[in-house]
């Protein structure tokens, strides 16, 4: 499963980058909780 970093925004929104460790490959499902990883909004 693909895995996500979420960077939380002012006024409730969020930007998603997608984190790949592998080669194109097939998406598999999973729960969405487990892919995202929060980021601080001050990078």
């Amino acid at each position: 499963m693909q895995s996500f970093a979420r960077v939380p925004l002012e006024g409730g929104s969020s930007v998603l980058f997608e984190v790949s460790t592998t080669p194109d490959g097939p998406v598999k499902a999973g729960r969405l909780t487990d892919a995202i990883h929060d980021l601080p909004g001050n990078l």
